[in-house]
């Protein structure tokens, strides 16, 4: 199975890769490394014994977020796991934080359409505000 994880170099999204990587997934990681760095990339290969591709690329622009798809004829899964999400920015720079997050999604649906791919979207439990108890159910 190939899998799409996009945001993969950053914290959770390395993780997943691991993961995936140990279940013998094929991997494909789609990462700008605004938030990231591309040395997690070679710690993410020496913790799961396993390579996997990695193109840097900003998936607001769906140009290139289709040359770069173009190479692989077949995505099973996207999972998507790239936004910004740091709260008090966000409420500095209220547009650059829309124009990212719902470009990004609106994108990768687009992809997840004409690959007829699954789609797994997350979302920071940030937009939930403080909880009465943890964890949140």
């Amino acid at each position: 199975m190939k899998i799409l994880v996009t945001g993969g170099l950053g914290y959770i999204g390395s993780h997943t890769i691991v993961k995936l990587l140990k279940k013998n997934y094929e991997v494909i990681c789609l990462d700008n490394l605004i938030n990231s760095d591309l040395g997690t990339k070679k710690k993410i290969t020496k913790i799961a014994r396993k390579n996997f591709k990695f193109h840097n690329l900003d998936i607001t622009n769906l140009n290139d977020l289709k040359k770069i798809l173009k190479k692989y004829n077949k995505i099973d899964c996207i999972i998507h796991f790239a936004s910004l999400i740091y709260v008090p920015e966000s409420l500095e720079q209220p547009l650059k934080y829309y124009n990212n997050n719902l470009t990004s999604l609106i994108n990768i649906i687009e992809i997840a359409k004409k690959y007829n791919s699954g789609l797994i979207f997350s979302s920071s439990s940030t937009v939930y505000g403080y909880p009465k108890k943890l964890p949140i159910t």
